[in-house]
């Protein structure tokens, strides 16, 4: 992920699916909670790929661990 090359989110996010050429709202959502919460563990799920996809991608994102998911 470039955000990670580029800084603004650390090593080690979760990234249980991308849409290729998306939004990046999710991964700007990730550089605020970062910013607020260093040392939170992330992760990332697109909703873009449709109902279908978001639906699968919180219950990967609770599998994962996730304590807080955001739309």
């Amino acid at each position: 992920m470039a955000d990670m090359a580029t800084g603004d989110l650390p090593a080690g996010v979760t990234v249980i699916e991308d849409s290729a050429g998306g939004s990046d709202e999710g991964r700007a959502m990730l550089q605020l909670v970062h910013d607020i919460a260093p040392g939170a563990g992330l992760a990332f799920a697109t909703a873009w790929l449709g109902q279908a996809s978001f639906a699968a991608n919180i219950a990967a994102l609770a599998a994962a661990g996730s304590d807080v998911i955001v739309d």
